[in-house]
């Protein structure tokens, strides 16, 4: 090895012990790779300056050879650390996810992460590595220990995913997430009884005929195929949309753009939300930014559509959270952002999470029929005792009418078979990640040392 690639691999040996092994990158990488292209330029004008007799084509191979030479200084340090020195290299796991985080990217495919970390921890225990700078952990005490109030842990790299756009899931800092979470708080303090938004979801009879519709839905039954194209039963991709989306599927048989997008865009994201600066990366190439600009398009739209029925939207949740902003023409570009960000969080965690969860929960319940008689005389009780008798559908009866969701949260049995529902086929397919724990309380808490 000549004495110019030597030294460029060293470079990079260099370069990653006392900077890439420290601190997070994610959010840099186009960056690096775009400092890298220009150093490289400027290695090549070095070496023609030298020796311009050897010309441009010659100084540029040279250059490419210590690129290559300092990226792969930097890729055996890497893997050298993350195997043989990592603060983590204690705990058991699959030897490639010591490796790469490539690993569970790929056990990700399927959206049953949750399945292989059972696996993982029949095999390896209590304590798994299953990334390079990853840990999961099948201790009780864990939840509070990580996810707990007074946990020292911070969320991780997997919330940078959703960047510009500022969600009050998304946010890290504790000082900006506490201010938003105040402001959502004011609508959620209704019990649950809000809507996300107000939405004109049963056109006059005149505009869409409820035989269209019916029709429409018998059409796409009698087809076998659902209205988002999928081999679900059809009725099941309409469960969560009505809080969210005006566009009478039921009517056309068609699937909403948001239907689409979330359909053809999920498997990419479940995949590679373990890579969180890929998948940042990916987002600034000319495919996918033209997708990721048409959905912030479609954002920014949905923002306006709400902020123009305010008066009549006062009792939604998304309402609420307008009050504290100004109207439009005064919104900044961050405040908009934020906006986008918090209508897209009511979107998913309002409709698609919550039909996946429905569709999981009712499939359990077919296959289970002990469990529904159970859940049955369960809610037929309580109809009885707040108003109403038993199987009356949730209309009003005769009793006190107290009925309402903190009541029917504490039903054993509903909650448990939602629970189970949850356990067994989860509509989260990763994240929820933690970072950087205090390691004394925490390793104290999970015996980790």
């Amino acid at each position: 090895m000549s004495p110019l690639l030597l030294g460029a691999f060293l470079a990079g040996h260099v370069s990653h012990v006392l900077a890439f092994r420290r601190g997070e990158w994610d959010n840099h990488a186009q960056r690096i790779i775009a400092g890298a292209g220009l150093l490289g330029l400027a290695s090549a004008a070095a070496l023609h300056a030298a020796a311009p007799a050897d010309g441009w084509l010659t100084s540029l191979r040279t250059a490419t050879s210590l690129a290559l030479a300092a990226a792969a200084g930097v890729l055996v340090s890497m893997l050298a650390y993350r195997t043989l020195f990592h603060a983590l290299r204690r705990y058991p796991g699959p030897f490639a996810a010591r490796l790469s985080s490539a690993y569970i990217s790929y056990t990700s495919r399927r959206f049953r992460l949750h399945d292989e970390l059972e696996r993982l921890h029949k095999e390896h225990g209590d304590i798994v590595r299953i990334s390079p700078s990853t840990i999961s952990a099948r201790k009780p005490e864990a939840v509070q220990a990580v996810h707990g109030p007074r946990s020292k842990c911070y969320k991780g790299p997997w919330y940078e995913q959703g960047r510009p756009l500022v969600a009050l899931s998304n946010i890290r800092d504790r000082t900006e997430y506490s201010d938003q979470r105040r402001i959502w708080d004011q609508g959620l303090n209704a019990a649950g009884e809000l809507p996300a938004f107000h939405f004109e979801t049963t056109p006059p009879s005149s505009q869409r005929p409820r035989s269209g519709s019916c029709n429409a839905s018998k059409a796409a039954a009698d087809a076998s195929t659902p209205a988002n194209g999928s081999t679900i039963l059809a009725s099941t991709s309409w469960v969560g949309w009505p809080l969210t989306d005006p566009f009478d599927v039921l009517s056309t048989g068609e699937p909403t753009y948001w239907m689409k997008l979330i359909s053809k865009n999920l498997d990419l994201i479940g995949v590679l939300a373990h890579v969180p600066w890929f998948f940042l990366l990916l987002k600034e190439t000319p495919i996918f930014k033209a997708t990721v600009n048409t959905f912030r398009a479609w954002l920014r739209k949905q923002v306006t559509v709400q902020m123009e029925r305010l008066p009549e939207t006062s009792r939604s949740l998304f309402a609420s959270i307008l009050k504290d902003f100004p109207s439009e023409e005064l919104l900044t570009e961050k405040q908009h952002l934020q906006l986008q960000g918090d209508m897209l969080l009511i979107l998913i965690a309002g409709s698609d999470t919550i039909a996946m969860t429905l569709q999981a929960l009712f499939y359990e319940l077919c296959i289970n029929p002990d469990a529904q008689r159970k859940l049955q005389q369960e809610i037929d009780k309580y109809l009885t005792e707040h108003g109403g008798g038993g199987g009356n559908g949730g209309e009003d009866g005769d009793g006190d009418g107290s009925r309402d969701p903190v009541s029917l949260a504490r039903l054993d049995h509903l909650q448990a078979c939602v629970n189970e529902a949850l356990r067994l086929w989860s509509p989260v397919s990763c994240g929820a990640t933690r970072s950087r724990w205090h390691r004394d309380s925490l390793a104290r808490t999970l015996r980790l040392v």
